[in-house]
């Protein structure tokens, strides 16, 4: 299954049509959705009225995207250096993008030069994605590990959500609200749903990184160990999805 597929999988599980509720888009704003995948989001915003660019580095969820949404425009192109021959932009999405970028702060920076003064900025991002219970404390102590390690490497921040709106204030910008998300797949309580299980499953198959940096031994045991937790009926989510709402002065 591609990145597409997945992408189109999860959104049934995800809050946007909630969270989009939140956001001051009116008819004709120029939105940019960075990390737009196969474009279920842009859908959402072209039904309400916007003049969507959507960016990725997926060649396979663009051409998704490009059939899902033929009103919109998209573009295969770098988060970290995006550079866009465009007049200012009124809105920026960006849902489980920014923990690409540890640090974030200069892509973020990079990001809001491509905003008009008084656009509106939303950031959609995971935090502490393997705090699950219960866990035993192996599984707790290796998943952690992996986490801090991809961290240092600066290759992917699984606790960005916590932090999003600190970098919202520290780049200047105004207005910043940070809200909590209960997520089907990411940050539920009480037993996972087969297709969720099904999922974890495929997420974890992806996580190449984790196998090399824990071991096969370790990696297998610490997947059953997360997969037993999400299936059981006293299953409680310490992970989070949360969405910051900011402005540009």
């Amino acid at each position: 299954m591609s990145l597409a597929d997945e992408s189109l999988r999860q959104d049934a599980w995800r809050p946007f049509d909630a969270m989009l509720e939140k956001i001051p888009l009116s008819d004709g704003q120029r939105v940019l959705d960075l990390g737009c995948a196969a474009g279920t989001v842009a859908a959402r915003l072209a039904v309400r009225g916007a003049e969507v660019l959507g960016v990725d580095r997926d060649n396979l969820a663009l051409k998704e995207a490009r059939q899902r949404v033929p009103g919109a425009r998209f573009l295969n192109a770098d988060l970290a250096t995006l550079e866009l021959i465009e007049r200012p932009f009124d809105g920026l999405w960006s849902s489980f993008a920014a923990a690409y970028f540890p640090d974030f702060g200069p892509v973020l920076q990079r990001w809001l030069s491509h905003l008009a003064p008084g656009a509106w900025l939303a950031l959609v991002e995971i935090e502490a994605m393997f705090e699950h219970r219960p866990l035993d404390e192996n599984a707790r102590a290796a998943l952690a590990e992996f986490a801090t390690e991809m961290q240092a490497q600066g290759r992917y921040d699984f606790d960005m959500g916590s932090k999003l709106a600190g970098f919202c204030t520290a780049a200047g910008l105004e207005a910043v609200e940070s809200s909590n998300w209960a997520d089907a797949e990411l940050a539920f309580q009480g037993r996972a749903a087969p297709d969720v299980l099904e999922a974890w499953r495929r997420r974890f198959a992806r996580l190449t990184a984790m196998r090399e940096f824990l071991g096969q031994a370790r990696f297998v045991a610490s997947r059953e160990a997360l997969l037993h937790s999400l299936a059981a009926p006293d299953h409680e989510a310490g992970a989070g999805v949360t969405m910051v709402l900011a402005r540009k002065p």
